[in-house]
């Protein structure tokens, strides 16, 4: 079983990459040279979080005096910024795999491991 998890700024496309290049890895190390994908489970998550508003106020103040006393006037400008609600998606995938030999009957469907690991191995990693 092959278990692969992203994070919120992750591509779905580049979780089944990851999960390719894994099977492929595991086979590869197993001794075989092809896998079939047995079977396969969606497992992202799904969230959301609220950012907090604000609000934001200037005032201003002008006084004078007309002889009788003093007096003053007061300006307020306010702006309201609502907060606001970020979905987001974990991708994620539990998969499980079968290893098998080129040379076995009905191999010809199943996923070439040393085909998948020389060209996702080096974009995956950066090479």
């Amino acid at each position: 079983m092959i278990v692969a998890r992203g994070n919120g700024f992750t591509d779905s496309s580049k979780v089944e990459q990851f999960v390719l290049l894994k099977a492929s890895e595991d086979c590869l190390a197993a001794g075989f040279d092809r896998f079939f994908i047995m079977s396969e489970k969606d497992a992202s998550r799904h969230g959301s979080f609220t950012t907090p508003g604000s609000v934001n106020s200037y005032s201003t103040v002008n006084g004078f005096d007309n002889g009788y006393g003093f007096y003053g006037h007061v300006n307020t400008t306010s702006t309201v910024s609502p907060g606001q609600t970020v979905n987001f998606v974990k991708p994620g995938e539990n998969v499980i795999v079968q290893f098998a030999h080129s040379n076995e009957h009905g191999t010809d469907q199943a996923f070439d491991a040393r085909a998948i690991a020389a060209s996702l191995g080096p974009q995956l990693r950066g090479e």
